[in-house]
């Protein structure tokens, strides 16, 4: 939703095939059949906000891939068995994406 476009070339979701996002931050999202659910731990990646290295936990929920632009920063790295960079930042900063729900609970995260 906060990217240039989401798919849905199976019909998962909705009938319609494409629809343009919000794009605030350049990224592609397209979905798949199957949706994955798990708990998560990572670290912050992003500089910017001032919350670079901290701690985050949650329940990561997608069904699909998004894809980054070259040059689109990440917004933190999953840890444990399924290691990978998730979500996306805009390039002022000011909005981040991600498939990590629940990120607020993390005490101090994002307290300025």
């Amino acid at each position: 939703m906060l990217g240039k476009s989401i798919s849905d070339p199976h019909g998962v979701d909705s009938s319609v095939q494409k629809v343009d996002g919000l794009n605030f931050v350049n990224v592609q999202t397209e979905f798949s059949k199957t949706k994955r659910t798990l708990q998560v731990t990572g670290n912050t990646l992003v500089d910017a906000m001032g919350c670079e290295g901290d701690s985050i936990f949650g329940y990561e929920v997608h069904m699909g891939r998004t894809l980054r632009a070259p040059g689109v920063q990440s917004f933190c790295k999953i840890s444990g068995a399924l290691q990978s960079e998730d979500g996306a930042v805009s390039p002022d900063g000011l909005v981040v994406g991600t498939y990590v729900h629940g990120i607020f609970d993390a005490p101090g995260l994002f307290a300025w």
